[in-house]
């Protein structure tokens, strides 16, 4: 008799054990876009059941101030990779807005894979109980958690290496460090002007992309003449820097997005080291769209 419940009890525990390898946690990482310029940090953890219907739940801003939990439900198309999820309902948030207040989204994205890594992109309509409250749309761009993983490793090493500057214009010694030197960050908007005032006789520009490589291109203009052109964003950091002439008065750093790649909209990053100030830029742009960056001589 107990042995018979001993087979019964090992039986049991394999099924659990069976069904619970059968509900395999999938977790994607990164970011949503409000319009085409706020971003926010974006996760979800969910599990599949045998008809490919999805449950789980979405964290937006991790670790932020704003960080909010939400349940979602959804469904995966295999046979043309369409992901699609929509958050039911608030679990938790550190957000100080009431919670009937908030805008739940709506997801359709496709997931498949570009330059050998898993992406998932899409675009999201989002609502709230509250009819008074307007919700905006926007895009979104995640990542397996192990795919990520593998990222940050590569520009963490990219960063650590980073290879002699290839400037377009003589070198002088200038500091590797593209992330401890940073002193303020700026997002900056499509067709904007930001000004600086200028500390040194020259100007550094470093550009890497330490996210998605999928192919964006730009081209960078120094006052009105063109010095690096239909250029591609990759994780290898790109140096140049511009002298300032001792009569001059103000230099003007044009970059323009020329090509969005795989994944639609330019994503910038540089860093602008100018004297003892550096200076982090983030700008999302549409092919054809700029933004300009002035250092003035006092």
């Amino acid at each position: 008799m107990n042995y018979l419940r001993l087979l019964h009890f090992l039986l049991v525990f394999f099924l659990i054990s069976l069904g619970a390898v059968r509900a395999q946690q999938n977790i994607l990482i990164g970011a949503i876009t409000v319009g085409k310029s706020e971003s926010m940090s974006y996760q979800i953890i969910y599990e599949l059941d045998k008809n490919n219907y999805l449950s789980g739940y979405s964290i937006s801003d991790l670790n932020g101030s704003e960080e909010t939990k939400a349940q979602i439900a959804g469904f995966y198309n295999p046979k043309n990779k369409i992901l699609y999820f929509e958050e039911k309902s608030i679990i938790s948030t550190r957000s100080k807005t009431p919670i009937d207040e908030f805008c739940l989204m709506k997801v359709k994205g496709r997931l498949e894979k570009k330059s050998g890594k898993s992406i998932y992109s899409g675009k999201f309509n989002s609502f709230c109980l509250d009819p008074m409250v307007v919700c905006d749309s926007g895009s979104i761009l995640l990542m397996p958690e192990k795919d990520i993983l593998e990222l940050k490793k590569k520009v963490t090493k990219a960063i650590q290496k980073l290879p002699v500057p290839d400037s377009l214009k003589t070198n002088t010694d200038i500091s590797q460090d593209t992330v401890i030197s940073v002193r303020k960050e700026f997002n900056l908007v499509p067709e904007s002007e930001t000004e600086f005032k200028l500390n040194a006789d020259f100007v550094v520009l470093e550009l890497v992309d330490d996210k998605y490589q999928d192919g964006d291109k730009v081209t960078i203009m120094e006052n009105n003449k063109i010095v690096l052109a239909d250029f591609e964003i990759t994780n290898r950091v790109k140096t140049l820097r511009f002298p300032i002439n001792k009569d001059d008065k103000k230099l003007t750093l044009t970059i323009i997005a020329v090509d969005e790649g795989s994944i639609a909209l330019t994503t910038i990053k540089a860093v602008l080291k100018n004297g003892n100030e550096s200076n982090l830029i983030n700008a999302t742009l549409d092919k054809g769209q700029l933004i300009r960056i002035s250092f003035i001589k006092e």
